[in-house]
């Protein structure tokens, strides 16, 4: 009897099932991608509307100097300031990720879990054995988590210590590059699990 099973396109092998699905370039690509959004802002910092300076994911990882933009705004009773005025009448120790220097971002520990998990994640992806692709995956969400609770912490602190004191309304707007690193990394996380199940099955 004739052999019909080489007939059947690889792509499709019952040993090789949605092979395009679990290539291993497409959680590190997702990865890849999501790393390269720590160099992007991921908050800007905005006064009244005006946006004054943006913190990117690698200077919440290492640390910044914020540096207010050269710009006007307006307070509550129509005068005019200066990017470097509004900066000398908050009080920027008040925002969650300084401690000392009023102009200072200190390393943040979740964005620093979450850039780690990120290269453990995608190391990870050169296996082709189901356990460290599960890690991996598992590092990913670790990463999606670490940022969703940077932006709950965040939101947290602003509610705290928002007041009557202050001069000018603070906040903290998080950008899209911030939502596309979370989205790519959710991605990659499928990805590995989902690969790890197809090599369980063949």
């Amino acid at each position: 009897m004739e052999n019909t099973q080489t007939d059947i396109p690889e792509y499709i092998s019952p040993k090789n099932p949605g092979r395009w699905f679990h290539n291993g370039w497409f959680s590190r690509g997702f990865l890849i991608v999501a790393g390269l959004f720590f160099l992007l802002p991921f908050i800007n910092i905005k006064c009244s509307g005006t946006k004054l300076a943006s913190i990117s994911g690698t200077d919440m990882v290492f640390g910044k100097e914020i540096k207010p933009e050269k710009t006007k705004i307006e307070n509550e009773n129509s005068d005019t300031l200066t990017g470097d005025e509004v900066s000398d009448n908050i009080n920027f120790s008040e925002n969650p990720f300084e401690k000392g220097d009023k102009k200072n971002i200190d390393p943040n520990i979740l964005a620093i879990t979450a850039l780690a998990s990120v290269f453990f994640a995608l190391v990870l992806t050169f296996f082709k054995k189901r356990i460290p692709l599960i890690v991996s995956g598992g590092f990913a969400l670790l990463a999606v988590l670490c940022l969703f609770f940077i932006q709950i912490q965040i939101n947290s602190e602003i509610e705290k210590q928002m007041g009557p004191m202050n001069f000018v309304p603070l906040t903290f707007e998080f950008t899209s590059y911030y939502w596309l690193c979370l989205l790519f990394l959710t991605c990659s996380a499928i990805f590995s699990f989902v690969r790890s199940t197809i090599l369980q099955k063949t």
